[in-house]
């Protein structure tokens, strides 16, 4: 209705731009949940270096977590091989070990361990984030459910992140579990099947 300055413009098309962003990212989500629902989603075992990959999605969220001054520490068990599909597993260690850090407050803390366990790959990822009320432990894993209050206002999702992960799991017959204590921080656990070398 007026004309923009520059400046005005600039700020308009980048709060655009990240609009069709999260709304990218929210029909990637929902058409890769589509896609595993109807049986149209192959996934392609091999031998995957696991705890090589745990390691360089660690590295690489590094850069998230020195924004916000969070230590991102990691213990990983070196040898500790799965058969998986290498494309979603690492999604679903991303998603994770990134939330840990998109929840933690600036200043707080990450850890990342790995071990192997009477066959299986244990992965452990624990913050000193904000947490997640008992009564909404249940629902995180349902697609677009978001825990209310602090966590929806400091961090976009598209509450579809958990879903695929879960997913994911599931569908290299995983096992996954959170445990959480408001205010003090949350830990999820993944145990995969695994060989040690």
């Amino acid at each position: 209705r007026r004309p923009l300055t520059a400046e005005e413009a600039h700020k308009v098309l980048v709060s655009c731009l990240e609009e069709v962003e999260r709304l990218n990212q929210v029909v990637q989500g929902l058409l890769e949940l589509s896609r595993a629902d109807s049986g149209q989603v192959t996934l392609l075992r091999e031998e995957v270096r696991y705890s090589t990959m745990v390691e360089n999605v660690c590295d690489d969220v590094m850069i998230l977590a020195d924004k916000k001054r969070i230590e991102l520490h990691y213990d990983i068990q070196p040898g500790i091989l799965v058969m998986a599909d290498k494309i979603h597993i690492q999604q679903a260690l991303l998603n994770i070990i990134e939330n840990a850090v998109k929840y933690t407050r600036e200043g707080g803390d990450v850890h990342v361990g790995l071990e192997y366990v009477d066959g299986k790959a244990v992965l452990t990822v624990s913050d000193t984030g904000i947490g997640i009320p008992e009564n909404e432990l249940p629902f995180i894993f349902d697609r677009f459910y978001q825990v209310d209050k602090a966590r929806s206002k400091e961090v976009y999702g598209t509450g579809l992140g958990l879903a695929i992960v879960k997913w994911i799991v599931d569908a290299h017959d995983g096992e996954i579990e959170v445990i959480s204590e408001l205010g003090k921080g949350t830990t999820f656990i993944v145990r995969l099947v695994a060989q040690q070398r």
